[in-house]
């Protein structure tokens, strides 16, 4: 339920505990970052605040009021590409793997990126003319396999980490690769750039070599990584194949690479694994169950574990990427990393700028506003939604690519794992201050 003309919702989750589902219900006011536990009479009591109903006597009702109103959203979010810190560049579209999920197998070709046009946005993009010296983020990431082009991508690396230098800023850099290419040069490379390793991996044997390949190879080259003193992170993307296994995937980074400064989990994309709409609910049920029990897991093993919504970093978000600066290997400027090839269905509609010939970089800021207001504020269905500051109105390669019935299952997850968050933070509060679960708290509450 989403208040009259307000960002403040009242969260049924009664069930959870036994109880009809509104007798228990959260008050979420997600710009005022405020969370509490109310029953039905306070919620009522809030509604009819909000319809004009005023009751002074009610100093409860005032109290909340106080630390939970925040007027409904009006004005649509813009943001400024120009002022971006963050940019992705896809060095080719060659990869040497074909897994089974692969978002990007349709743009598959032999374009390498124009080492000019990629330092010409370098140069763009690490400029204190464009923007105050301050810590800016480059990844090097697929479309292909980065490692593919190795001279033209460490030489990219080594020119942004100089210019950086030159220009006044502090610069991060990650190369999301596979891991199957990489060698003791590459790795010390890497180490001597403080580079950060991202690498796609499934972890477990029969998984890695069922969909993706060459496990031992894999496993050897991360430990490679580790060894030249490389930061290492690992990302799994989680199928129908090994939803049902990511407790043993954790526990199996957790003893074999202890060093791993950071594992994501993300549920996979792609419609051509589920046969319905069902089959998608029931793998975001069980991926829903397996990552909370992961989660535990993790924090006893000292794992920063992830996955997009379970990232503290996200804050108000709305739109559920931030809008990309990506060079694609043919010089377009795309506001999606995972659109890269002219073979992808929405890969014109993602476009909004290019490196010309003459090494010029041209961004249409107009055509970016309108990729951008693609967010929250666009759909329909997210205007009454709790979880909608959350997930920013979704994906929108995931929007693209999947039928409204999966889409639906899509938000359903969102909404559930919102709901779990907010809970969990509740519960901490209990512990820190009384002592007690939420379970606890509720029964001492209704009795």
């Amino acid at each position: 339920m989403r208040f009259k003309k307000s960002e403040l919702f009242a969260i049924p989750c009664g069930e959870l505990f036994g109880l009809a589902d509104e007798a228990i219900q959260i008050l979420y006011s997600p710009f005022r970052d405020e969370i509490a536990l109310a029953d039905q009479f306070m919620v009522d009591a809030l509604a009819a605040e909000y319809e004009g109903r005023h009751d002074a006597t009610n100093k409860a009702v005032q109290e909340l009021m106080n630390t939970f109103h925040q007027d409904e959203v009006s004005v649509r979010p813009k943001r400024d590409i120009k002022q971006t810190t963050r940019l992705s560049v896809i060095p080719n579209l060659t990869c040497n793997f074909a897994c089974s999920y692969c978002y990007s197998a349709k743009g598959r070709s032999a374009v390498v990126l124009d080492e000019q046009k990629a330092r010409a946005v370098l140069d763009y993009f690490i400029n204190h003319t464009r923007l105050e010296p301050c810590h800016l983020s480059l990844f090097v990431t697929g479309g292909g396999e980065p490692l593919a082009t190795w001279p033209l991508t460490s030489g990219l690396i080594a020119y942004a980490k100089r210019r950086a230098g030159t220009e006044g800023f502090g610069i991060g850099v990650s190369v999301i690769t596979n891991g199957s290419l990489v060698t003791s040069g590459i790795a010390a490379f890497l180490s001597r750039y403080d580079c950060t390793a991202g690498v796609s991996f499934e972890v477990l044997p029969e998984l890695q070599d069922r969909q993706r390949g060459m496990w031992a190879r894999v496993r050897d080259n991360i430990r490679c990584l580790h060894k030249e003193g490389v930061r290492v992170k690992l990302n799994s993307t989680i199928t129908p194949l090994s939803v049902h296994r990511m407790e043993e995937m954790v526990a199996c980074v957790a003893q074999d690479y202890p060093f791993v400064t950071g594992y994501t989990m993300e549920p996979v994309t792609s419609a051509a694994l589920f046969e319905s709409a069902a089959h998608l609910r029931a793998f975001y049920n069980a991926f829903f169950d397996a990552y909370v029990r992961c989660s535990a897991i993790a924090r006893r093993e000292g794992i920063t574990l992830r996955f997009t919504f379970d990232d503290g970093s996200r804050g108000i978000t709305p739109r559920h990427c931030p809008g990309k600066l990506c060079l694609t290997p043919m010089g377009k400027i795309s506001v999606c990393h995972l659109v890269s090839s002219p073979r992808e269905e929405h890969f014109a509609e993602c476009v909004y700028g290019e490196v010309t010939d003459e090494g010029q970089v041209w961004i249409d800021e107009k055509r970016f506003e309108r990729l951008y207001d693609r967010n929250v504020c666009a759909y329909t269905a997210c205007r009454d939604c709790f979880a909608k500051w959350d997930c920013g109105g979704e994906c929108m390669t995931r929007r693209d690519n999947y039928p409204p019935d999966y889409l639906e299952e899509v938000c359903r997850f969102n909404r559930r794992f919102v709901r779990y968050r907010l809970l969990k933070a509740i519960e901490d509060t209990l512990k820190q201050e009384q002592g007690l679960t939420l379970k606890q708290y509720v029964e001492n509450e209704t009795k």
